[in-house]
């Protein structure tokens, strides 16, 4: 891995003093000597008087910079779970120099708790990017490797809570200084509370400047005092909103959409065409990050999709993908590529490499799955309405959520392209590479049976299987295997779409470009503005890897959650930027 490249974190260096690490950058110890669940619990989750507060609201958002060992998160945790609210606890936290996994365990391994347990096998390899994750079933939490004084711009979130957990200011002003204090105050919610263990003059100095009021308070051991702040007003607690919801399309789109949906307890209508089966008709999609060698908006957002599709999506098996080539251009790339990456993350062996953190996706359709062809799309008092081919009502609801693959020509007027993929279906009784890319694509389905991909046809548009790709994929599969020994079983063709950009689209959908009558003719009345109306379309090839991440953010808006997207990633993939 080089040093100072543009992925990868600046890893924290530690010392370790009777237990206690301390930073070698900052010449500060982590928290005072010992244990530190007390010292934490009483400058941070025990100010706020936050199970109160979440019987007030349906979500408390916290910011927390300087995320370290996590001690602060894990505390909060407990006492959500402690207080048995049904609110959601939206977690962001901003490390820029983040413990390795393996101090992160020395520090937790005399105190392993389930949550514990749980942050360790969540937590990201060292890359400098935004993690996203259910951590249980009420708590969002998103953890961003990145400096304070970059990601703070990037938010996009209504904070009620501030954690200010960052090293003594005197060594640390990238953390303490007047643009974090600017930035707290344009995340801040009127009355929002923040706390920390300092009361340096250029701490109540900027606390004061950027519009809180602030208080000393009684500290923990050998720090007498802490500061308490508080934004101007009066605070109020956040509502979701949990409108109805319907999804035209059952594929990877539709799916994660419906995911989404359930985790912030709305079950939505979800219908798709009979004979469109979605998932690229693919029975496996593979889940592992694009990447470039110049960090770009796509690449990062690949590695965010990444990480959260292996933590959040159902039925997802993670497993190393091996990647093999015997092109001398593809394997000089690559190891460039691995070069910029930790090795548990991307590594170079010879001339292969190894994706660490991939998986593979396999579809089901969803519970309550209507089948049904959606033609046309009209607004009925403040609803949208959705009719099939013979104008039979199929559905209505407050929101439609557009996810119809190629299914997206008819009902938008977007300038979406196709790209034709056929893949074969094998069975061998030999030892066959289980999860491989690069030349050819293997994927084991389990018995004896291997998915092998794929063709590519940009703008191709036949949905039948042909016997020249067929045979092309049976010649590529021999030559990669030296061997003949296996079966085919069946092919499989499928058609993908993309933007021309190949930058996926996810937002709500400009009035102006969906395919909808103005008026509701069964009822006799012209309606308002057209419903809202979000779409997730223009996967390509990488679906699996990148829809779960954008159906959180579409959702998210939807019911007013935080982003869990940068402000300038989610603008990338907007819907209106063509």
């Amino acid at each position: 891995m080089q040093p100072d490249n543009p992925y990868c974190t600046k890893v924290s260096e530690i010392t370790w003093q009777q237990g206690t690490p301390s930073s070698v950058e900052f010449d500060d110890s982590y928290w005072s000597q010992g244990d530190p669940t007390k010292e934490k619990q009483w400058v941070f989750p025990g100010q706020h008087q936050l199970p109160a507060r979440a019987q007030q609201a349906d979500l408390i958002v916290l910011l927390e910079l300087g995320f370290g060992f996590g001690h602060n998160f894990l505390q909060t945790v407990a006492l959500w779970e402690q207080s048995s609210t049904t609110a959601q606890l939206h977690y962001i936290a901003v490390e820029r120099s983040p413990p390795t996994l393996a101090a992160l365990k020395r520090v937790h391994a005399l105190t392993k708790t389930k949550a514990s347990t749980r942050l360790l096998e969540i937590y990201p390899v060292g890359l400098a990017a935004w993690h996203v994750v259910w951590f249980t079933d009420k708590v969002r939490l998103t953890l961003i490797f990145e400096d304070a004084q970059t990601a703070l711009p990037r938010l996009d979130a209504k904070v009620d809570v501030f954690y200010l957990d960052g090293f003594k200011p005197s060594q640390n002003p990238e953390l303490f200084n007047q643009f974090i204090f600017e930035g707290m105050q344009r995340l801040a919610q009127p009355g929002a509370s923040a706390s920390t263990y300092s009361v340096a003059g250029v701490v109540k100095q900027g606390l004061r400047a950027g519009g809180f009021r602030i208080e000393k308070r009684q500290g923990w051991g050998r720090k007498r005092e802490l500061l308490f702040a508080q934004a101007p007003g009066d605070w109020r607690g956040q509502r979701l909103k949990r409108p109805s919801v319907q999804i035209i399309g059952a594929g990877i789109a539709g799916q994660s959409l419906a995911g989404s949906l359930n985790r912030f307890d709305i079950q939505p209508i979800i219908l798709a065409d009979p004979n469109h089966p979605g998932a690229s008709s693919q029975p496996a999609l593979n889940i592992y990050p694009q990447l470039s060698l110049q960090r770009d908006r796509q690449s990062e957002f690949s590695i965010a999709g990444c990480y959260f599709a292996l933590h959040n999506q159902e039925r997802v098996q993670c497993r190393p993908l091996h990647w093999h080539s015997a092109t001398p251009a593809k394997i000089q790339r690559m190891q460039r590529l691995s070069q910029l990456f930790p090795d548990n993350y991307l590594e170079q062996i010879g001339n292969e490499a190894i994706y660490h953190q991939a998986g593979i996706w396999r579809s089901l359709p969803p519970a309550g799955l209507q089948g049904a062809k959606v033609c046309e799309l009209k607004p009925s008092k403040g609803q949208m309405r959705l009719y099939d081919a013979a104008g039979q009502a199929l559905s209505q609801a407050d929101v439609t959520l557009l996810a119809a693959g190629t299914g997206m020509h008819a009902l938008t007027s977007l300038a979406l392209r196709n790209v034709r993929g056929q893949s074969i279906r094998i069975r061998s009784k030999h030892t066959l590479p289980e999860f491989l890319t690069g030349d050819i694509n293997i994927t084991y389905l389990g018995g004896q049976d291997f998915l092998v991909g794929s063709t590519y046809e940009l703008d191709g548009s036949d949905p039948q299987t042909r016997l020249l790709d067929t045979d092309r994929l049976i010649s590529d599969l021999a030559q990669t295997l030296q061997h003949r020994d296996f079966t085919l079983d069946s092919p499989h063709a499928g058609i993908r779409t993309v933007f021309s950009d190949r930058v996926i689209g996810a937002g709500l959908l400009p009035a102006h470009t969906l395919n909808t009558a103005r008026m509701d003719h069964s009822i006799g009345q012209t309606s308002g503005p057209a419903p809202a109306c979000y779409a997730l379309m223009g996967l390509g090839s990488h679906g699996a890897t990148h829809a779960p991440l954008a159906a959180e953010a579409i959702v998210s808006a939807v019911c007013g959650a935080p982003s869990p997207l940068p402000r300038d990633l989610a603008h990338s993939t907007r819907l209106d930027r063509f």
